[in-house]
């Protein structure tokens, strides 16, 4: 029966209650996001996002590490079911389904102290590094002057190597990556300047699959409802849970 659901458009849940697995795409190069323990296992709030979300379908979570770039890809070539840290926008939408808001994180802008960035405004002219890839792209092209000149890394260690060589002025990271980036490559000297527009997550699934979707979602609402989401936002990222919107 698990053969029969494979590659069929809308049958997304029944082979994952079939299989009993749930394999999820996710970055696991970004702490506290999504990253490797020391025992070499996943964790992080995006983890701890799929882990949950397994456990409500009551099925074993399996993840499959990707960059950002490739994880829609990966997704449309049967890789997995569903991707983690999927931010809300046009970009996204036009690639996958979307389940509600399940967290929200914010982009900092960072630049090593003697490099003080007061505003966007003052990035004209300037070169800024991010990862490439998703909706953050788009976000950060909007946010910055149109005289910023952006170059995308696939990885947090290009990033930061880009940085450290002079290549690039500042960079754009997840807020909560910033303190672990801090503490791990001290000689970068990285302060956080500003935020740029907050980013609501989502997780996101092939087209077609809607008993999947409503799944999810009702999932999330309970984990929403029940505080549990607070809890891993507070606990994960050390930020708190603001209301997520629901649609």
């Amino acid at each position: 029966m698990a053969s029969a659901h494979a590659g069929n458009h809308g049958e997304a849940l029944g082979r994952i209650l079939d299989q009993r697995r749930l394999r999820i795409i996710a970055r696991l190069d970004m702490p506290p996001l999504g990253y490797r323990d020391d025992r070499a296992e996943p964790a992080g709030f995006d983890v701890a996002i799929g882990r949950m979300l397994a456990e409500g379908l009551g099925v074993e979570p399996v993840f499959v590490e990707t960059l950002t770039a490739d994880a829609f890809t990966r997704m449309s070539q049967g890789e997995g079911d569903i991707i983690c840290h999927v931010p809300l926008g046009v970009r996204a939408a036009r690639q996958a389904l979307l389940t509600a808001p399940c967290g929200r994180v914010y982009l900092s802008l960072a630049s090593p102290g003697w490099l003080p960035f007061r505003r966007p405004s003052t990035l004209d002219g300037h070169a800024v590094g991010l990862l490439a890839g998703g909706e953050s792209e788009a976000m950060v092209s909007e946010a910055l002057p149109s005289g910023s000149r952006l170059y995308g890394f696939a990885t947090l260690s290009g990033l930061s190597a880009a940085l450290l060589a002079g290549r690039i002025e500042a960079m754009v990271v997840p807020r909560p990556a910033l303190a672990p980036l801090q503490r791990g490559i001290p000689q970068l000297d990285l302060t956080h300047r500003f935020d740029l527009a907050p980013r609501w997550i989502s997780i996101g699934l092939p087209f077609g699959e809607h008993d999947l979707l409503r799944a999810l979602n009702s999932l999330i609402f309970l984990a929403r409802t029940q505080g549990r989401l607070a809890a891993l936002s507070e606990a994960l990222l050390g930020l708190p849970q603001p209301e997520l919107p629901s649609f």
